[in-house]
């Protein structure tokens, strides 16, 4: 039997070192197995008669040589068209740096290096994290690895924050590797809380970070390994994160992702979304409703998700589950608003989100809800309204497409934030934000924001 080389390109460290997990790389494949040697990354190892035996050290050349290889041969050229010819275009400036990045992303998957994926928790977070669990199974089937070396946490916040830095270094460290361990994240971040991680990351990882938000001022991302944001390609947050995390999962797998790209600008009310398609709506619904159960907060992940959406009979119970829970809540929201109108015709909706989840723990979490309730008010009053929902110490923020230019609701949360005590942070992008505020102060932020929109009040 002619001998094969291989290369220990990961080690996964055990608390009893002889069930230590390694990884090792061939021409063809990547074997992730148990070994009774004991091994250190970058040992070569030779298979002749079925047996693996030492074989001295790879030399850097030798290592890079197999990897780029590989790289070459599992990564695409571009990603599918979707049919939107303005969100293609984008893609397309955007194609390059995408390439770019899933190349850095083969070369973790190939060799074992572990790699961390942050999901928004909503339908346009979770839509482009399944498209690229789909795409790394997909990819894992073609160089025989059973298991990847990649870990999945949904995201509650919309902030990368030193502690969950530090918590996902934890996890990380608990591997060597030849690459570089990398963070993936995707449909949040960009906001000056992520900063210090930012920062404390510089050396011992490698972020890849997709987002769709608008980038605040002084946000370092030339100090990101790959930050790609439409906005920075003439696009904006209209093409969603979902879209862009699925167009770079399609450079990753030969699967075509776009079912997840229109569920995903349904979710985010892109307005490149299409509500009267029956089977992305459906989707979009689903993946709402998934993201935002309390009760599985810490069990959601792409595959448990992908059990719920690849079956039929599955997935048909959680839409039609989904779909009575939200007219329920909206039926009652509709009770509970309060109503302002501005000098200049616009209309204010007020909803203290507490009478809804006092109902039930399995309504729409606020920021969604708020979507869902806004997109009811706008039929119901025409385009030139605003929703403004309130719960704990965060005021959701939705704003309709006519008035969007006229609220500027990124200029004037900067504005009342440097004049108000109790406004931490806003986040989001035009049509759609979230204020921090002190808990005990909601209700006057609203006030302020109601009165700097030309809302006369009583008192």
């Amino acid at each position: 039997m002619k001998k094969e080389l291989g290369i220990v390109t990961a080690i996964r460290s055990m608390p009893n070192p002889a069930e230590n997990q390694y990884f090792i790389m061939y021409k063809d494949r990547t074997e992730k197995t148990q070994s009774g040697l004991v091994l250190e990354v970058g040992d070569r190892v030779a298979i002749e008669s079925g047996d693996a035996e030492p074989d001295g050290k790879a030399k850097p050349a030798e290592y890079e040589k197999l990897v780029e290889a590989a790289v070459d041969r599992l990564s695409n050229a571009s990603p599918r068209k979707s049919g939107i010819g303005d969100l293609d275009s984008i893609t397309a400036k955007l194609t390059p740096e995408l390439s770019a990045a899933a190349r850095r992303v083969i070369r973790n998957i190939v060799t074992g290096s572990p790699m961390l994926v942050r999901f928004h928790n909503d339908c346009d977070g979770s839509s482009g994290a399944l498209a690229l669990y789909k795409a790394i199974a997909e990819l894992c089937k073609r160089i025989g690895l059973a298991e990847p070396a990649v870990m999945w946490k949904m995201n509650r916040g919309v902030y990368y924050p030193r502690e969950l830095l530090d918590s996902d270094m934890l996890l990380l460290n608990t591997y060597s590797s030849m690459e570089k361990p990398i963070v993936f994240i995707t449909d949040f971040g960009t906001a000056p809380e992520s900063e210090l991680s930012i920062a404390a990351a510089k050396g011992h990882i490698d972020f890849v970070w997709l987002d769709h938000h608008p980038i605040h001022t002084g946000f370092p991302q030339d100090k990101i390994s790959h930050y790609i944001n439409p906005w920075n390609f003439g696009g904006d947050s209209d093409y969603t994160a979902g879209f862009l995390t699925s167009s770079f999962s399609e450079l990753l797998s030969k699967n075509d992702m776009k079912r997840f790209k229109l569920a995903s600008l349904i979710g985010d009310y892109s307005r490149y979304g299409k509500r009267e398609d029956k089977a992305a709506f459906e989707l979009s619904t689903v993946l709402d409703h998934l993201t935002s159960r309390k009760d599985l907060s810490d069990s959601i992940t792409p595959r448990y998700i992908e059990s719920i959406t690849d079956s039929e009979e599955s997935f048909n119970e959680a839409f039609g589950y989904a779909q009575r829970l939200l007219e329920e809540s909206i039926d009652l929201g509709m009770r509970s608003v309060k109503h302002y109108t501005t000098k200049d015709g616009i209309n204010i909706y007020i909803l203290d989100f507490q009478k809804i989840s006092d109902e039930s723990p399995d309504y729409p979490l606020p920021g969604r809800y708020s979507s869902k309730l806004q997109d009811h008010l706008e039929k119901k009053s025409g385009g030139k309204s605003m929703t403004v929902v309130h719960y704990g110490n965060y005021v959701s923020l939705r704003i309709g497409r006519q008035i969007t230019e006229r609220i500027g609701i990124h200029e004037r949360m900067e504005r009342l934030k440097s004049t108000s005590p109790y406004i931490q942070s806003f986040g989001g992008h035009e049509n759609a934000g979230s204020i921090k505020v002190d808990k005990d102060h909601a209700k006057e932020v609203i006030r302020i924001l109601l009165k700097d929109l030309g809302v006369q009040l009583k008192g």
